[in-house]
């Protein structure tokens, strides 16, 4: 109402675990109806979508949430729904072309920015990529960010091609048994990403297994950037904020600049 959008009003996806964790999906789906959102998303889950439209029938038998509102948010839809091209209308050769050009232009410009963005909070090691032997990446394994980072850094320096060494582990529960494993296949060159080491705290157990094996190391929380805080013995570090594969190349290219490449 302060800003006079009188507009539809989408939801992110509902099943985002920091929505659910905190009130429960059905829950979460009634209130934001109640906020003012005329479009929920619930997606991949079929049997969830079921969930939520009954939780939000019963909301509206309770009186929580009225009719009238529901009403107004199917006229919204509608209403944006008739901005699109009909069917008959699409020309998806079309449509495709100007997406891909739209978003290369786009992709470019906001990786630049991305690499200019970057908070090298305590600089990078010149001497990893310049000793000689292998650099050992240290990477998460998520389900939701892909952390590219070893594709993305051959793609700026191509000559590391045979010195990159990559590990995944994890992020959020690393045994004791996998920290000395990881710890003893890694040499005196060493890149760790961490991923919200602040929450998943056995990533700390790894860090110290690495600390007693590299001597050239770099620290990169590829989230939040408090993980620099739980770690400041390792001098040479940088916060990205940012684990979408975007950030990562942005990284990279962060890294190529500073090398002088």
């Amino acid at each position: 109402e302060d800003l006079g959008y009188q507009h539809m009003l989408v939801s992110d996806d509902m099943l985002m675990k920091a929505i659910g964790n905190m009130w429960g999906l059905e829950e979460a789906c009634v209130r934001s109806i109640e906020a003012g959102l005329d479009l929920l998303l619930v997606c991949t889950d079929a049997e969830k979508v079921r969930s939520v439209n009954a939780a939000i029938a019963k909301a509206v038998k309770d009186g929580r949430i009225s009719e009238s509102r529901l009403e107004h948010a199917q006229r919204t839809v509608q209403v944006a729904l008739k901005k699109l091209p009909r069917p008959d209308e699409f020309d998806k050769n079309k449509r495709l072309s100007i997406l891909k050009k739209t978003v290369a232009a786009s992709d470019s410009l906001m990786l630049d920015s991305s690499a200019k963005a970057i908070d090298l909070s305590r600089g990078i090691p010149r001497q990893i990529f310049s000793r000689p032997g292998p650099i050992h990446l240290f990477i998460p394994q998520h389900d939701r960010y892909q952390l590219q980072f070893k594709e993305a850094l051959l793609k700026e320096l191509p000559q590391l091609e045979t010195r990159l060494i990559e590990h995944r582990f994890p992020f959020a529960t690393v045994s004791e048994e996998q920290c000395t494993e990881l710890a003893n296949s890694c040499g005196e060159n060493c890149i760790l990403f961490t991923f919200r080491a602040v929450i998943n705290q056995d990533q700390l157990r790894l860090v110290k297994a690495l600390s007693a094996r590299a001597s050239n190391r770099l620290l990169i929380a590829c989230d939040i950037p408090y993980d620099l805080d739980l770690i400041p013995d390792w001098d040479d570090a940088a916060a990205i904020c940012d684990p979408s594969n975007l950030a990562v190349r942005a990284f990279a290219k962060l890294i190529a600049r500073q090398l002088g490449a």
